[in-house]
């Protein structure tokens, strides 16, 4: 059994020269998410891009220019399909596994839902079935003709993976914008949930319809650099698409060990947010109007959501970098190193060719050998980013929360 490092949610901004995520960068191919993992390979450099993720899942390969591209790699031989246990190879370093987002139009709100499959050849069929409930086959997370329900009975029955995305948020997250019990809409054969960037474990397990649920983290990445803010360790035999999906269905030992993400309060969507005022809301949860200008030009952010639904009391134990929730892993704070202050571009870039990638020096170098690279001062930063030590100004309404670059470290 060995650990990986797993971000089931990475978008793609073009395939074969055409758009296809329309909100992602342009320089978010299939090509420079291997490549970043690996840039000695074939593909490229993308060093200073290095994460250190184990498998990847892209999420919108039912696109008609994704597909095209996936097949070419795998006759070049860059990507092998035949690994055992399921899932793409790329050289003895990534997995990569094949994946859609599609939203659905429910009773009381629209969602996104992520879809995996064990290869190219179910995910083409999965493909041809889909395309008879879209529009247009050539474009990322497209609304489809059918339910949750009905997606999740399919990709069930390939042998697929299915789960909500970013359930909590005000924008197409199933709890955030559909209903306030999840098992409205689909059954318990999903079993597991995406948490999204500005919600946690403790937040969570405060409702009672997610408790035997599997928690996953995911960073929903629309550009190379936000790969990996956030993602789940597992504890697995092998990095294949068998034994992730084991881990999911909590069968056998192999498990869940730790979800890793942004705190909360730097996601973009926390607390509820007034565009009158352009501000987020700093009185308790939930607030529904801005105490300042008294309108309602706001939205409505995830922990006032999670406070209006919730049926528990919050009993996570909350220590200075992370949440301890009975039921589920840890829940570990990733702060990416360019929300941290001090950090530009050079200073990431020389961090990451000193010690190899982005989660090694959040999480594991020495404060010591930081120092020697970029000096005590950017260390402390970094090192009081990681113990959970900083100030931080909530996120909201689409803008990401702040870290208090004033605040003495």
């Amino acid at each position: 059994m060995k650990n990986y490092k797993v971000d089931l949610h990475i978008h793609l901004g073009q395939a074969k020269e055409r758009p296809v995520k329309i909100t992602a960068s342009r320089k978010l191919t299939l090509e420079g998410i291997l490549s970043q993992e690996n840039p000695t390979g074939p593909l490229g450099k993308g060093k200073y891009l290095r994460k250190g993720l184990d498998i990847v899942g892209v999420v919108d390969c039912i696109t008609v220019g994704a597909r095209e591209e996936i097949k070419k790699l795998i006759s070049l031989g860059i990507i092998d399909n035949k690994y055992p246990g399921g899932g793409l190879r790329y050289g003895d370093k990534l997995t990569l596994l094949l994946g859609a987002e599609i939203e659905t139009r429910e009773k009381n709100g629209s969602a996104h839902w992520v879809a995996f499959f064990r290869g190219l050849e179910e995910i083409e069929i999965f493909a041809d079935y889909l395309y008879r409930y879209i529009k247009n086959p050539y474009l990322s997370t497209q609304v489809c003709e059918l339910k949750a329900r009905q997606l999740a009975k399919f990709t069930l029955s390939l042998g697929g993976l299915f789960f909500p995305a970013h359930i909590f948020t005000p924008h197409k997250g199933v709890l955030g914008n559909c209903t306030a019990i999840l098992s409205e809409i689909i059954d318990d054969d999903v079993v597991a949930v995406e948490l999204g960037l500005s919600a946690d474990t403790g937040m969570a397990n405060r409702l009672t319809d997610l408790s035997k649920r599997t928690f996953l983290s995911n960073s929903d990445a629309h550009s190379l650099q936000n790969i990996g803010r956030e993602f789940t360790i597992f504890s697995l035999n092998n990095p294949s698409f068998d034994d992730l999906s084991s881990a999911i269905k909590k069968q056998g030992v192999q498990k869940v060990t730790a979800n890793i993400g942004l705190n909360p309060e730097l996601g973009k969507y926390h607390r509820t947010y007034c565009h009158t005022c352009k501000r987020p809301v700093k009185t308790p949860p939930p607030t529904y109007h801005c105490p300042i200008c008294k309108g309602t030009n706001i939205t409505f952010g995830v922990a006032d959501r999670l406070e209006e639904i919730a049926d528990l009391s919050d009993t996570s134990l909350k220590l200075p970098n992370k949440v301890i929730v009975s039921e589920h892993p840890p829940y570990i704070y990733n702060i990416p190193l360019e929300f941290i202050p001090g950090v530009g571009k050079k200073i990431k870039t020389k961090l990451i060719e000193a010690f190899g990638s982005e989660l090694s020096v959040l999480h594991e170098v020495p404060y010591n050998k930081i120092s020697v690279v970029v000096g005590q001062k950017i260390a402390n930063n970094i090192l009081a980013a990681r113990r959970g030590q900083i100030e931080i100004k909530a996120g909201g309404g689409g803008y990401y929360g702040k870290i208090d670059s004033t605040a003495k470290f």
